[in-house]
């Protein structure tokens, strides 16, 4: 039984019984729950909120599927029980009067089901396709057979974007491209450029069929609507729904637009590979984009699909423009809609948000309210990753591979631009060099990473905008309290050298209570040293390889100068559990105050429990960080760290 029979046998139990039928937000509930996603993912593809689908409906939902059905049902055992059920209960769709109460006309129905009207019931399994097509149909596109103009968004507020106007309209009435594709990060203004390119050049085609792709509708229920609205009565099937859809864009001018492509597209996989159950999306891709027609299929998405990935180009009849923030005239012109003051701290504003405008939406309303319009005010604060700028790109980051996230934390703890063999160099990760040149193209057309040229060599940065929120992720990761088992389990130190402790020595820190989130005084989270972010992107580089939730670490501040003039440094001691049962020791020393240097006099000592020294490291001219091999014990083993600055020795005790 696949999703689409259990909605329509959900929806009829629910009908005899409550006397209604399943509602929108519901369905999207059942079919994230059947597909194994979270919330989060539920909401990402959908017009509803994380809260309103996971507090409001969710909750009511599964008390209605335990009533109706008579035993416990939730999220977690909802697929389980619908199949065990069905292998020993048949479900029966009733007769036309019962079909006519899901709202389904029986014009909808094809032959052999309105046929067969001797018989009282209608096995579902027997025709599910016409009936489930025409039921999702119902529920989630309703019945409208004119162009969705009331999904195109407001367009009061919009500022600049003539350049991108300009190369739209050329691509698509003088050049005659037969898709077009909008890409850009969440917030960016694809949806409202498209609106206004259908303002602009509406009278040059014949048709507007405008959809949105948050609700994710099979095939089947795009080509239906689509073709029910070029062509009010034809009814058929996929291959016979195509065929007909690019005779009628040959017959027609018709402009035909799809927001929010990437909802049919899976996440936590590398760009443009489609769900399960939407790969037939890929022939109206590839029909439209190798048929002879006078039509342009326009979509906007975080990311495109593989069959349009792969056709664009400058002369191709299949074009893409990357949309990045505002040119700084237009973010101004928004930026006075909010009342700001002190319009020459503007200009840092725009550079610090890269024009993002939604983000600069956010940012504006927040000094408004917060800092009464004072713009320096609020650029004087540390931290202006807000929160609601968070939310705003949470669903792209999302969407991300584990190796492309990967691959975004190592060029966001750099200040410049790094070649491809330097990124590899960097990353020091377990992928092989095809791998990493996969991620890096996936990356490129998700718009989160810049390539330049630099004598001969390619040059990769992350993109500005996203480089803090991945800094800000990372810095989370450091100072996460919790202890899940991360799905990558990442090494403590790369270091190949590992020694040895011998058990004995009195009175120190035990290290095996920091599992237990027990911690001494005076031993600190990481996120103290880390700020304000954009001033420790060394430390960062240093911490890079502890960031796994199975590694505690924690540091201390050390004083090895005077009280007159101190020479603050932090003590980081790092901590894991090995499948042995051993437990594994990384320690770091850096300086507290961010881009500054260890005294050149500076050395640290690993002493065993028995007084030997087992390693002592000196620092050098210019050091910012010493690094001790990774070391391991036995429970109750005991070491000592000893740093030394000229005359001043300080000596922190531990036992394992």
């Amino acid at each position: 039984m696949n999703f689409q029979e259990v909605i329509a046998l959900l929806d009829r139990v629910v009908l005899n019984q409550e006397g209604r039928h399943l509602s929108s937000p519901e369905i999207i509930i059942l079919r994230g729950t059947w597909e194994g996603i979270t919330y989060d993912q539920m909401a990402e593809s959908s017009p509803y909120s994380l809260n309103y689908l996971m507090r409001d409906i969710g909750p009511r939902l599964w008390r209605l599927l335990s009533g109706v059905l008579g035993e416990e049902i939730g999220k977690t055992n909802f697929r389980g029980v619908l199949e065990r059920r069905t292998l020993s209960e048949k479900y029966y769709l009733s007769s036309p009067w019962e079909m006519s109460q899901l709202n389904l006309q029986t014009s909808e129905i094809e032959s052999p089901l309105h046929q067969n009207t001797s018989h009282n019931l209608t096995l579902i399994q027997e025709q599910p396709d016409t009936l489930i097509s025409s039921l999702n149909l119902h529920l989630e596109w309703g019945r409208q057979l004119v162009p969705d103009w009331e999904a195109i968004p407001d367009l009061s507020e919009f500022y600049g974007r003539s350049v991108e106007l300009t190369t739209l309209k050329q691509w698509i009435l003088n050049d005659n491209c037969r898709i077009v594709a909008l890409q850009g990060i969440c917030g960016i203004g694809k949806t409202a450029l498209a609106g206004k390119l259908v303002q602009e050049i509406g009278q040059e085609f014949d048709q507007i069929i405008w959809r949105s792709l948050r609700s994710a509708p099979p095939i089947k229920i795009l080509l239906d609507n689509w073709l029910n609205t070029l062509s009010p009565g034809l009814n058929c099937d996929n291959h016979c729904s195509l065929s007909n859809i690019i005779k009628l864009l040959r017959e027609k001018r018709c402009l035909l637009v799809l927001d929010g492509i990437e909802t049919i597209l899976q996440t936590g996989e590398l760009v443009g590979k489609y769900r399960e159950s939407y790969q037939d999306y890929a022939d109206l891709f590839k029909s439209i984009a190798e048929q002879s027609h006078q039509s342009c299929l326009l979509v906007t998405g975080v990311e495109i699909p593989k069959e349009i990935i792969l056709k664009t180009g400058a002369v191709s009849s299949v074009r893409s423009l990357v949309l990045w923030g505002l040119e700084k005239p237009h973010a101004y012109a928004l930026l006075q809609s909010d009342a700001l003051k002190d319009a020459e701290s503007w200009s840092i504003l725009i550079e610090n948000y890269h024009g993002h405008p939604e983000a600069l939406r956010i940012v504006a309303k927040l000094i408004g309210e917060v800092f009464n319009g004072n713009v320096h005010e609020f650029l004087s604060q540390e931290c202006q990753v807000l929160s609601d700028i968070n939310k705003l790109l949470d669903p792209l980051i999302n969407r991300l591979s584990e190796r492309e996230k990967e691959v975004l934390y190592g060029l966001a703890i750099e200040p410049e631009a790094l070649s491809f063999l330097n990124l590899i160099n960097r990353l020091k990760y377990p992928i092989c060099e095809a791998e990493i040149l996969e991620v890096m193209v996936s990356l490129k057309e998700r718009s989160l990473i810049e390539i330049s040229e630099f004598d001969g060599n390619s040059l990769f940065k992350i993109n500005g905008f996203i480089q803090e929120l991945m800094i800000e992720k990372l810095i989370e990761q450091l100072s996460s309290k919790s202890r899940k088992k991360s799905r990558k389990n990442y090494p403590i130190s790369v270091s190949e050298e590992i020694i040895d402790l011998s058990p004995n020595h009195p009175k120190a820190v035990k290290l095996s209570q920091w599992f237990e989130q027990n911690f001494e005084q005076g031993w600190q989270s990481l996120d103290i040293l880390l700020r304000p972010a954009k001033h420790c992107l060394s430390k960062l580089r240093s911490f890079y390889y502890l960031r796994s939730d199975n590694i505690i670490k924690r540091f201390k501040t050390l004083n090895v100068g005077t009280p007159k003039h101190p020479e603050l440094l932090a003590l980081l001691v790092a901590i894991t559990e090995e499948t042995n049962g051993k437990i594994g020791c990384q320690v770091q020393v850096l300086p507290i105050v961010p881009e500054t240097l260890l005294p050149e006099s500076l050395k640290i000592r690993l002493i065993n429990g028995n007084g030997e020294i087992l390693r002592e490291l000196a620092c050098k001219q210019k050091e910012t960080l010493l690094v001790l091999p990774y070391f391991r014990g036995e429970p109750e083993d005991q070491f000592s760290l000893q740093i030394i600055n000229q005359n001043i020795s300080l000596t922190e005790n531990f036992r394992i």
